[in-house]
């Protein structure tokens, strides 16, 4: 099973949290690619856009989407409240050192238009795009006395050689002693943070990218325009179930990939979503009358509760071999979905 792409689920905006940031790549001496010439035209969502900037090589890798600046226009700024669980979606762990990478680096992740943290720790990169402003970086990178290189139409600065980690150095000392960007990369009004070039090069686009892939693209187009998203080949298994209860809930082959995603507007109700692309429509179709059953009468294996005291306005289709999953939250924040997908307990599939 994958390493889980690192989520926010409390964000601390004012301090350095205990968790390090989880952003890190294999070594590469090869250029980054053209982040601007991997498509003739631009897809039509930034869920999609993200997808295009997404390397793959090899098996598609878990990916985390948000759109940072319009869920704080929707919250008014606030970190709480119905939209909570949306809050720093897509930065990996950097919305949790906002202040520090502000003061240290030049930037605020919490301003991008759109953001895509995409691999398995610690070789994963994290595309911040549409920033108001990343003049900055390149003033903060002098002080840290990054070095400066220019590959296709990215300005790479290099603070610290990939993976190396210090408590001693400028960076060391404002994340705590953890781990902390080694590497950055600006074109245009995109920026990418990663622990090693490789991680630059995952969110840089490429000859093969997720727009490729079938099943992601499908997942895309179920989920929508959503604010926060999550999607996977390999969705968890609740490590607290017995061997013998996990053997039975694990997704049958017939699931290709997962997407699951937050969505709305300010004012509204958040709405969850959860995608499921199968192997063939007959699949989905039974796959579709599982997931029904497991929501009417089942409960969740993380808390015990109904699933129906968890979700309300509770709606499942198929179109082709996609099955799609809408309900709202019962009570409290959205985003009973995106925590179910973290915990391994997603109705009909993992619980």
């Amino acid at each position: 099973m994958h390493r889980r792409v690192p989520v926010i689920t409390a964000v601390a905006l004012a301090a350095p949290a205990a968790l390090a940031l989880a952003l890190a790549g294999c070594s590469s001496s090869g250029p980054l690619p053209d982040p601007t010439s991997t498509r003739p035209s631009a897809p039509a969502t930034p869920l999609a856009r993200a997808l295009a900037t997404v390397r793959v090589s090899g098996s598609a890798p878990d990916v985390q989407f948000g759109r940072p600046a319009e869920v704080l226009r929707i919250t008014g700024g606030a970190v709480s409240g119905p939209y909570s669980a949306a809050v720093g979606y897509g930065t990996g762990d950097l919305a949790q050192y906002a202040r520090i990478t502000s003061d240290v680096l030049g930037f605020d992740p919490m301003q991008a238009a759109y953001a895509v943290t995409a691999g398995s720790p610690p070789r994963s990169g994290t595309l911040l795009a549409g920033m108001p402003s990343l003049s900055a970086v390149a003033t903060k990178a002098k002080a840290l006395k990054a070095t400066t290189s220019a590959q296709g139409r990215q300005t790479v600065y290099r603070c610290r050689p990939d993976y190396r980690i210090s408590a001693t150095d400028a960076l060391g000392k404002a994340f705590g002693g953890g781990l902390s960007p080694n590497v950055l990369s600006v074109s245009g009004s995109d920026l990418r943070v990663a622990q090693a070039a490789a991680g630059l090069a995952a969110v840089s686009g490429g000859a093969h990218t997720l727009a490729d892939d079938a099943d992601y693209r499908a997942l895309a187009d179920c989920l929508g325009d959503p604010l926060a998203a999550e999607l996977t080949t390999d969705p968890p298994v609740d490590p607290h179930l017995p061997a013998s209860a996990a053997a039975t809930t694990t997704p049958a082959r017939s699931v290709r990939a997962v997407g699951v995603g937050l969505s709305g507007s300010k004012g509204a109700r958040p709405a969850d979503r959860m995608c499921v692309a199968a192997d063939s429509a007959g699949h989905a179709a039974r796959l579709a009358a599982t997931i029904r059953a497991a929501l009417a009468r089942g409960r969740s294996t993380a808390t015990g509760q109904p699933w129906k005291e968890l979700l309300t306005a509770v709606s499942v289709s198929t179109s082709g071999s996609v099955v799609a999953v809408s309900a709202r939250a019962a009570s409290g924040p959205g985003g009973v979905l995106l925590q179910a997908l973290q915990r391994g307990d997603l109705p009909g599939l993992t619980g």
